[in-house]
């Protein structure tokens, strides 16, 4: 029997975005806050209340900045 199925718990886009880049081994998160950043914070929130460990979040004060540190890190 194959046991391998992905999770199947309803959760929000922004909770499996957060579950990829956790198995993925994201180690950080770099973001320029819009309207679409209130349900990212609350997965962020979810998962620190649940225990479960998450790319260190850093709020970047613009998307051209956060590309730049993204692609540095990258680099080095």
């Amino acid at each position: 029997m194959n046991t391998n199925y992905p999770d199947t718990t309803p959760a929000t886009g922004a909770e499996r975005m957060l579950d990829a880049l956790e198995a993925l081994g994201i180690r950080y998160f770099l973001g320029n806050g819009g309207t679409d950043f209130p349900a990212i914070v609350r997965a962020f929130v979810s998962r620190a209340n649940a225990g479960r460990k998450s790319p260190v979040p850093m709020a970047i004060v613009h998307e051209n900045l956060a590309m730049g540190m993204a692609h540095g890190y990258h680099l080095a």
